[in-house]
Order: structure tokens, then C-alpha cells, then sequence
């Protein structure tokens, strides 16, 4: 699969008419091949050429950071998109909270588990305040508490959704649900 992210890769190089769509394209293809290293070339290689950056763009390379494991990247790009007034969205926020709860699952103590639990929290609460509404990045931070082994948090995730005015869905509460499986709590221990 890494093959696919690497050949889309020099397949757009060669195409006359650069575009934000197709780098985009080729992140997504990045991602979905766990390949991080070719969606951050994309990136770089749409920045030489004089691309104008967009959220969908980011997004799609902070998702093949999240599948790859990098954590680090991802916030890096977070951040980056911060500095460049880039609208950071939903679906950014869930790619970082995703790309922090796979950081955690290849965390070896519980030290470091909680230290990305907490950034997560604090990204997610800050871009709550900044008005991100929709459920998405909220339940895969309740996952991540699980993948934290602090099922406790995700009932703290459901009291910032409703200080936010962010609606719970059927997926927030299987998300819930999850979380307090993957911590090894059966469903009702925090009932």
C-alpha cells in the first residue's frame, strides 16, 4: 500500500496543473496507506510550487499521521495552521484528537498516556470555545480516554459537550461505551 501513496506522489509531480485538489488527493492516498513520509512530501512539494493552502489539504496529511502513529507531526501541522490563519475545522480537530488517542495506544506507561490525554483535552476545548460544534472530534476524545485507561475522563468529555452546547449522538455514547471496554470497566461502572 505505501507503494500506491509513493507512486501518487510522482504521478502528481508530473501533472501541469498544480492544484491544492490534488495534492490533497495525494495525502488522502497517503493515509489510507499509513504513510505519513509521502503525505508530508506532498505538502512540502505543494508549498515549493506556490499552492494555496487549505484546511481539506492539512487535514488529509494529518490523517496519514494519525494512521502512521506520528502524533507529533500532527500537532506540528496543527499548529502550523494556526500560525498561518489556515481554518482549522471538525474534521482537523478529529484528525489531531485521532492522531493524540493512536500516540496513546503505542504510549508504554500511563505517564505518557495522560500527558496526550490532556493535550487533547486542551485542543479540543479550546477550538470548542472558538465555536467547533459537531460531534466528531469530541467522541474520539472519549475514545481516547479509554485508550488511556481513564474511563472517567469520557464522562468529563460529555459535561465540556454540554458546557460547549455540543449535541451527543448515538456515536458519543458507543464511543462511551468503547472507552470503558478498552480501560477493561464494563459498561455501568460510571453510570
Amino acid at each position: 500500500r505505501r507503494g500506491a501513496a509513493r507512486e501518487a506522489l510522482q504521478f502528481a509531480k508530473l501533472v501541469p496543473q498544480q492544484s491544492a485538489a490534488l495534492w490533497t488527493k495525494v495525502a488522502a492516498i497517503s493515509a489510507r496507506a499509513g504513510d505519513s513520509a509521502a503525505a508530508l512530501e506532498a505538502l512540502e512539494h505543494a508549498k515549493e510550487v506556490g499552492i494555496s493552502f487549505n484546511s481539506r489539504l492539512y487535514t488529509a496529511v494529518m490523517n496519514a499521521c494519525a494512521r502512521a502513529g506520528d502524533h507529533q507531526e500532527a500537532l506540528n501541522l496543527f499548529r502550523e495552521m494556526e500560525r498561518r490563519g489556515i481554518e482549522r475545522d471538525s474534521y482537523t480537530l478529529n484528525s489531531l484528537v485521532s492522531a493524540l488517542s493512536n500516540g496513546m495506544k503505542l504510549a508504554g506507561n500511563s505517564k505518557d498516556k495522560s500527558q496526550l490525554l490532556r493535550l487533547a483535552f486542551k485542543e479540543v476545548r479550546g477550538m470548542g470555545e472558538e465555536g467547533v460544534r459537531e460531534p466528531e472530534a469530541y467522541n474520539s476524545l472519549v475514545l481516547a480516554c479509554g485508550r488511556a485507561g481513564r474511563p472517567g475522563d469520557a464522562r468529563e468529555v460529555l459535561r465540556l459537550m454540554e458546557e460547549l452546547g455540543v449535541e451527543a449522538d448515538v456515536r458519543t455514547y458507543n464511543a462511551w461505551m468503547q472507552a470503558l471496554m478498552e480501560a477493561g470497566d464494563p459498561p455501568g461502572t460510571l453510570a
